[in-house]
Protein backbone atom coordinates (compact mmCIF):
# COMPACT_ATOMS: atom_id res chain seq x y z
CA UNK A 1 0.00 0.00 0.00
CA UNK A 2 1.26 3.82 -0.93
CA UNK A 3 4.22 2.21 -2.36
CA UNK A 4 3.89 4.82 -5.65
CA UNK A 5 3.74 7.59 -2.90
CA UNK A 6 6.72 6.56 -1.27
CA UNK A 7 8.59 6.78 -4.33
CA UNK A 8 7.48 10.17 -4.60
CA UNK A 9 8.42 10.80 -1.20
CA UNK A 10 11.93 9.09 -1.96
CA UNK A 11 12.30 11.00 -4.36
CA UNK A 12 11.98 14.63 -3.27
CA UNK A 13 14.09 13.66 -0.11
CA UNK A 14 16.81 13.28 -2.53
CA UNK A 15 15.90 16.36 -4.28
CA UNK A 16 15.78 19.00 -1.60
CA UNK A 17 19.59 17.23 -0.25
CA UNK A 18 20.88 17.12 -3.59
CA UNK A 19 19.85 20.64 -4.66
CA UNK A 20 19.86 22.41 -1.31
CA UNK A 21 15.95 23.00 -1.32
CA UNK A 22 12.77 23.15 0.56
CA UNK A 23 9.15 21.37 -0.36
CA UNK A 24 5.81 22.11 0.21
CA UNK A 25 3.10 19.85 -0.45
CA UNK A 26 -0.12 20.85 -0.04
CA UNK A 27 -3.00 18.16 1.35
CA UNK A 28 -6.41 19.21 -0.27
CA UNK A 29 -9.99 17.56 0.67
CA UNK A 30 -13.27 18.21 2.35
CA UNK A 31 -13.16 17.43 6.36
CA UNK A 32 -12.87 13.71 7.28
CA UNK A 33 -11.37 12.59 3.88
CA UNK A 34 -7.86 11.78 5.66
CA UNK A 35 -5.97 15.06 5.23
CA UNK A 36 -3.68 14.08 8.71
CA UNK A 37 -3.77 10.72 8.40
CA UNK A 38 -1.79 11.22 5.09
CA UNK A 39 0.55 14.31 6.14
CA UNK A 40 1.54 12.16 9.21
CA UNK A 41 1.87 9.16 7.01
CA UNK A 42 4.26 10.97 4.74
CA UNK A 43 6.20 12.68 7.69
CA UNK A 44 6.62 9.53 8.95
CA UNK A 45 7.96 7.83 5.53
CA UNK A 46 10.44 10.73 5.40
CA UNK A 47 11.81 10.69 8.81
CA UNK A 48 11.89 6.51 9.04
CA UNK A 49 9.62 6.43 11.95
CA UNK A 50 11.24 8.98 14.14
CA UNK A 51 8.66 12.08 13.11
CA UNK A 52 7.30 13.26 16.52
CA UNK A 53 4.34 15.63 17.57
CA UNK A 54 6.40 18.94 18.21
CA UNK A 55 6.72 18.96 14.83
CA UNK A 56 3.07 19.08 14.35
CA UNK A 57 1.48 22.72 14.26
CA UNK A 58 -2.07 24.30 14.17
CA UNK A 59 -1.18 28.00 14.71
CA UNK A 60 0.77 30.51 13.29
CA UNK A 61 2.78 30.79 15.77
CA UNK A 62 3.55 27.33 16.04
CA UNK A 63 4.34 26.54 12.72
CA UNK A 64 6.56 29.72 12.60
CA UNK A 65 8.19 27.94 16.14
CA UNK A 66 8.51 24.51 14.42
CA UNK A 67 10.25 25.83 11.07
CA UNK A 68 12.42 27.87 13.04
CA UNK A 69 13.49 25.34 15.48
CA UNK A 70 13.61 22.25 13.39
CA UNK A 71 16.71 20.32 12.53
CA UNK A 72 17.58 20.72 9.07
CA UNK A 73 15.68 18.00 6.29
CA UNK A 74 12.98 17.91 8.98
CA UNK A 75 9.19 17.42 8.00
CA UNK A 76 6.38 19.51 9.14
CA UNK A 77 2.90 19.15 9.59
CA UNK A 78 0.89 22.22 8.97
CA UNK A 79 -2.73 20.94 10.64
CA UNK A 80 -4.26 23.78 10.22
CA UNK A 81 -3.13 25.50 7.33
CA UNK A 82 -6.53 27.20 6.18
CA UNK A 83 -7.18 28.90 9.33
CA UNK A 84 -4.23 31.38 8.90
CA UNK A 85 -3.34 31.42 4.80
CA UNK A 86 -6.58 32.20 3.77
CA UNK A 87 -6.07 34.54 0.48
CA UNK A 88 -8.56 37.48 1.94
CA UNK A 89 -6.26 37.93 5.11
CA UNK A 90 -2.98 37.92 2.51
CA UNK A 91 -1.60 41.09 3.88
CA UNK A 92 -2.25 40.15 7.71
CA UNK A 93 0.72 40.10 10.20
CA UNK A 94 0.77 36.31 10.39
CA UNK A 95 0.30 35.41 6.43
CA UNK A 96 3.48 37.62 5.90
CA UNK A 97 5.28 36.04 8.86
CA UNK A 98 4.47 32.19 7.64
CA UNK A 99 5.38 33.28 3.92
CA UNK A 100 8.77 34.84 5.22
CA UNK A 101 9.30 31.75 7.60
CA UNK A 102 9.02 29.18 4.32
CA UNK A 103 11.97 31.76 2.76
CA UNK A 104 13.96 31.17 5.53
CA UNK A 105 13.39 27.47 5.43
CA UNK A 106 14.23 26.70 2.01
CA UNK A 107 17.65 28.48 2.55
CA UNK A 108 18.57 26.94 5.56
CA UNK A 109 16.61 24.32 6.76
CA UNK A 110 15.69 22.15 3.74
CA UNK A 111 12.23 21.02 5.14
CA UNK A 112 9.65 19.32 3.49
CA UNK A 113 6.32 20.86 4.99
CA UNK A 114 2.85 19.40 4.64
CA UNK A 115 0.07 22.09 4.38
CA UNK A 116 -3.71 20.87 5.19
CA UNK A 117 -6.33 22.87 3.29
CA UNK A 118 -9.91 22.31 2.64
CA UNK A 119 -10.45 24.70 0.16
CA UNK A 120 -7.80 25.33 -2.45
CA UNK A 121 -9.45 28.87 -4.39
CA UNK A 122 -9.38 30.55 -0.65
CA UNK A 123 -5.86 29.93 -0.41
CA UNK A 124 -3.20 32.50 0.16
CA UNK A 125 -1.50 32.92 -3.76
CA UNK A 126 1.42 33.43 -3.24
CA UNK A 127 1.65 30.03 -1.22
CA UNK A 128 -0.69 28.19 -3.71
CA UNK A 129 1.27 29.65 -7.10
CA UNK A 130 4.51 30.11 -6.07
CA UNK A 131 5.87 28.04 -2.87
CA UNK A 132 3.77 24.85 -2.65
CA UNK A 133 5.40 22.33 -5.36
CA UNK A 134 2.94 18.92 -5.31
CA UNK A 135 -0.78 18.53 -4.14
CA UNK A 136 -2.17 15.45 -2.88
CA UNK A 137 -6.07 15.72 -3.19
CA UNK A 138 -7.82 13.49 -0.82
CA UNK A 139 -11.02 11.57 -2.27
CA UNK A 140 -14.44 12.67 -0.53
CA UNK A 141 -16.22 8.60 0.54
CA UNK A 142 -18.69 7.60 2.84
CA UNK A 143 -18.47 5.03 5.59
CA UNK A 144 -21.65 2.65 6.33
CA UNK A 145 -22.71 5.66 8.89
CA UNK A 146 -22.48 8.03 6.39
CA UNK A 147 -19.49 9.61 7.96
CA UNK A 148 -16.78 10.96 5.47
CA UNK A 149 -14.10 8.41 5.70
CA UNK A 150 -10.50 8.26 4.28
CA UNK A 151 -10.51 7.45 1.18
CA UNK A 152 -8.13 7.24 -2.01
CA UNK A 153 -5.63 10.02 -3.17
CA UNK A 154 -4.59 11.72 -6.14
CA UNK A 155 -0.99 13.06 -6.05
CA UNK A 156 0.01 16.41 -8.20
CA UNK A 157 3.36 17.22 -9.66
CA UNK A 158 5.28 20.31 -9.66
CA UNK A 159 3.46 21.05 -12.76
CA UNK A 160 0.45 19.73 -12.34
CA UNK A 161 0.14 22.21 -8.95
CA UNK A 162 0.10 24.95 -10.89
CA UNK A 163 -2.88 23.65 -13.57
CA UNK A 164 -5.32 23.19 -11.31
CA UNK A 165 -7.63 25.88 -12.02
CA UNK A 166 -10.58 27.62 -10.06
CA UNK A 167 -13.71 28.44 -11.58
CA UNK A 168 -16.12 31.25 -11.26
CA UNK A 169 -18.01 29.54 -8.35
CA UNK A 170 -14.82 28.88 -6.16
CA UNK A 171 -14.64 24.83 -7.12
CA UNK A 172 -11.10 23.63 -7.64
CA UNK A 173 -10.95 22.17 -11.42
CA UNK A 174 -8.25 19.04 -10.72
CA UNK A 175 -7.00 17.92 -13.94
CA UNK A 176 -5.84 14.08 -14.10
CA UNK A 177 -3.60 13.46 -11.53
CA UNK A 178 0.06 11.79 -11.72
CA UNK A 179 -1.15 8.85 -10.05
CA UNK A 180 -3.95 7.20 -7.63
CA UNK A 181 -3.00 5.40 -4.27
CA UNK A 182 -3.68 4.18 -1.21
CA UNK A 183 -2.69 5.71 2.81
CA UNK A 184 -2.78 3.00 5.31
CA UNK A 185 -4.75 4.09 8.93
CA UNK A 186 -2.31 5.55 10.47
CA UNK A 187 -4.33 4.78 14.28
CA UNK A 188 -3.35 1.04 13.48
CA UNK A 189 -0.38 1.70 11.16
CA UNK A 190 1.53 3.82 13.72
CA UNK A 191 -1.19 3.80 16.43
CA UNK A 192 1.39 5.51 19.35
CA UNK A 193 2.51 8.50 16.86
CA UNK A 194 -1.60 9.09 15.64
CA UNK A 195 -2.53 9.15 19.35
CA UNK A 196 -0.16 11.63 20.22
CA UNK A 197 -1.10 13.72 17.18
CA UNK A 198 -5.27 13.28 17.41
CA UNK A 199 -4.49 14.35 21.52
CA UNK A 200 -2.15 17.58 20.72
CA UNK A 201 -5.19 18.86 18.16
CA UNK A 202 -8.16 17.76 20.73
CA UNK A 203 -8.24 20.71 22.97
CA UNK A 204 -7.66 23.14 19.44
CA UNK A 205 -10.79 21.03 18.11
CA UNK A 206 -13.03 20.39 21.02
CA UNK A 207 -13.38 24.03 21.50
CA UNK A 208 -14.61 24.61 17.88
CA UNK A 209 -18.78 24.33 18.94
CA UNK A 210 -18.38 26.79 21.14
CA UNK A 211 -16.81 29.24 19.43
CA UNK A 212 -19.87 28.60 16.90
CA UNK A 213 -22.27 29.14 19.55
CA UNK A 214 -20.15 32.12 20.60
CA UNK A 215 -20.84 33.63 17.03
CA UNK A 216 -24.04 33.42 16.93
CA UNK A 217 -24.99 34.36 20.46
CA UNK A 218 -23.45 37.35 20.07
CA UNK A 219 -24.42 38.30 16.07
CA UNK A 220 -27.82 37.18 16.57
CA UNK A 221 -29.17 35.84 19.92
CA UNK A 222 -28.63 36.74 23.26
CA UNK A 223 -29.66 33.44 25.81
CA UNK A 224 -28.18 30.91 27.65
CA UNK A 225 -29.99 28.11 25.75
CA UNK A 226 -28.21 28.39 22.42
CA UNK A 227 -25.98 25.95 22.71
CA UNK A 228 -28.89 23.12 24.11
CA UNK A 229 -30.76 24.13 21.03
CA UNK A 230 -28.06 23.79 18.20
CA UNK A 231 -27.21 20.62 19.60
CA UNK A 232 -30.33 19.27 19.63
CA UNK A 233 -31.16 20.73 15.93
CA UNK A 234 -27.93 18.99 14.92
CA UNK A 235 -29.06 15.28 16.15
CA UNK A 236 -32.76 16.10 15.41
CA UNK A 237 -32.00 16.83 12.04
CA UNK A 238 -29.73 12.92 12.03
CA UNK A 239 -32.00 11.48 13.60
CA UNK A 240 -34.03 11.94 10.11
CA UNK A 241 -31.31 10.71 8.18
CA UNK A 242 -30.24 14.15 6.98
CA UNK A 243 -26.70 14.18 5.65
CA UNK A 244 -24.07 16.19 7.35
CA UNK A 245 -23.91 18.66 4.40
CA UNK A 246 -27.40 18.80 4.78
CA UNK A 247 -27.02 19.34 8.22
CA UNK A 248 -24.75 22.37 7.68
CA UNK A 249 -27.03 23.99 5.13
CA UNK A 250 -30.48 23.64 7.17
CA UNK A 251 -28.13 25.55 10.62
CA UNK A 252 -26.95 28.39 8.19
CA UNK A 253 -30.72 29.25 7.21
CA UNK A 254 -31.67 28.81 10.63
CA UNK A 255 -28.60 30.42 12.40
CA UNK A 256 -26.24 32.11 9.72
CA UNK A 257 -23.25 30.77 11.12
CA UNK A 258 -23.47 27.42 11.56
CA UNK A 259 -20.88 24.30 13.58
CA UNK A 260 -17.78 23.20 10.99
CA UNK A 261 -18.79 19.79 9.32
CA UNK A 262 -15.99 18.63 11.46
CA UNK A 263 -17.72 19.90 14.56
CA UNK A 264 -21.23 18.52 13.54
CA UNK A 265 -19.64 15.14 13.14
CA UNK A 266 -18.05 14.58 16.26
CA UNK A 267 -21.11 16.12 18.03
CA UNK A 268 -22.92 13.27 16.49
CA UNK A 269 -20.20 10.51 17.26
CA UNK A 270 -20.04 11.81 20.49
CA UNK A 271 -24.22 11.20 21.22
CA UNK A 272 -23.77 7.97 20.18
Amino acid sequence: MAERLKRSLDWIDKFRRKRNTDWVVLLVGETGTGKTNVGAFCCDHLSKGRFSVSNVSHTPVELIEAITSAERYSEILDDEGMKDKMSRRAMSTENIEQLSTFAQARQRRNLITFVVVQNLALLDKPLKANIARTAIRCMFRRGDDGFPVQGKIQVFGPKGTRRIKVDKDGIAIFPKPNYVDYVPDMSKYRPELWNSIDTKSGDEKEDSLERSVKKIRDKFVNHSEIKRNVEMDILNLHSKRKSIRKIQVILKKKYKEPPSVSTICRLIKKSH
